[in-house]
């Protein structure tokens, strides 16, 4: 469900019952400076932090082995993917804003077969790093629903039956978005000084494949998430007189934990919700409501709509390490710690160096003196001068 998804298909690959002649004008004037910059400065912004914070959560992952249990493994599982986006398709976003070009466009004067490769393989990178994150949302909801629900057989989810899932993650999404390497492929613009990076499939199927994809993937997903996330609410209210009978100690000790991690899951969602819900709600009215074919009051207004609701798609790699480090105490210690362990070597290094040049300084001033002495006593031996 690449980034055409959201917007109407080129005119060289639509159907015959397509026609312009319904559509009205449209004065879209290019936008100014001023708001390319904003553009530009946003999308450079949500980069670094997509690059940086999911760096991190893999370093802290793999240097501190508390956090290597339950649902921090499908936590850095999204961070492996979330890394794919900054390094595929925002820059490409980026390039397009300074360009001032269309979506998907691509410099004709690369080579045709670079090209074409570059072109499949951006989309399906990011598409892959979508859909591997949603995976790895029902990953971590399904683990809280055995950690509440049933939990005297969360012993039975060991670190292999999660990495295996992680696994399943990656071969779902890249067999789903396969179609894509033959699917895509550039089409050269009238002024043949750029080509866009298109689906070349007939429009009627482009729509079956993109719908499908989003029931599948999007839509039933979402429904899941929210059963789920209503069966651990109520179990979780069931248990609220039980605890209420407890004391302090065996409250705190017995739900502590598992209320921190079920927010944590819960804040990662609703960074999911924040991030994709738009793109969410305009596929539901294309699919659904338009048939695919936007209302006339919308269709100037459309390209505008369409940029924020990619912005926001692009830019959940970047929400998802500031959640995990805002809502996870163990996250923000292990990032401290690891920092702390960071500067302490370059300081202890630093001083060992130091220290060894001045006890080489010492060692060079020790041995001029004891050659300036000897040559004082040779000199000032009897007989010698005379």
């Amino acid at each position: 469900m690449s980034e055409d998804s959201f917007a109407d298909p080129p005119p060289n690959v639509t159907s015959t019952n397509v026609t312009n002649a319904e559509l009205p004008s449209c004065q879209n004037p290019a936008d100014s400076t001023l708001e390319n910059n904003i553009k530009v400065t946003a999308y450079s912004i949500i980069l670094l932090v997509s690059l940086i914070g999911n760096a991190l959560i893999i370093l802290v992952f793999f240097k501190h082995k508390p956090l290597q249990r339950s649902i921090n493994y499908f936590v850095v599982n999204m961070a492996f993917s979330d890394l794919l986006s900054p390094l595929t398709i925002m820059p490409l976003k980026i390039a397009e804003i300074l360009f001032q070009v269309g979506s998907g466009t691509f410099l004709v004067h690369t080579p045709l077969a670079l090209g074409n490769a570059l072109c499949k393989l951006t989309y399906f990178l990011a598409d892959v790093s979508v859909f591997v994150s949603i995976q790895s949302l029902l990953l971590i909801s399904l683990d809280r629903l055995i950690a509440v629900v049933f939990p005297l057989k969360t012993k039975l989810i060991s670190s292999k039956m999660r990495w295996a899932g992680i696994v399943c993650t990656w071969i779902v999404a890249m067999s789903v978005h396969a179609p894509y390497f033959f699917s895509m492929g550039l089409i050269s613009e009238e002024n043949k000084r750029y080509s866009v990076c298109t689906h070349l499939w007939p429009i009627e199927k482009l729509k079956a494949y993109v719908s499908s994809l989003f029931i599948s993937f999007v839509l039933v997903p979402f429904c899941i998430l929210l059963a789920i996330y209503s069966t651990i609410a109520v179990t979780l209210h069931r248990r609220h007189d039980e605890r209420q009978t407890m004391s302090s100690n065996c409250r705190g000790s017995a739900h502590v934990k598992t209320r921190s991690v079920i927010g944590l899951s819960l804040a990662i969602l609703a960074a999911s919700i924040l991030c994709l819900g738009p793109s969410f709600v305009l596929m539901i009215a294309k699919i659904f409501v338009w048939d695919w074919a936007p209302p006339t009051a919308l269709y100037c207004s459309l390209p505008k709509i369409e940029f924020f609701v990619l912005f926001m798609w692009n830019s959940w790699p970047a929400f998802n390490p500031c959640t995990c480090f805002v809502f996870s105490k163990k996250y923000r210690h292990a990032l401290c710690n690891s920092l702390k362990s960071l500067f302490t070597r370059r300081r202890s290094g630093s001083v060992a160096t130091s220290t060894k040049m001045t006890s080489v300084r010492w060692t060079a001033k020790k041995s001029s003196s004891a050659r300036f002495s000897m040559m004082v006593v040779e000199r000032n031996r009897p007989g010698e001068n005379e």
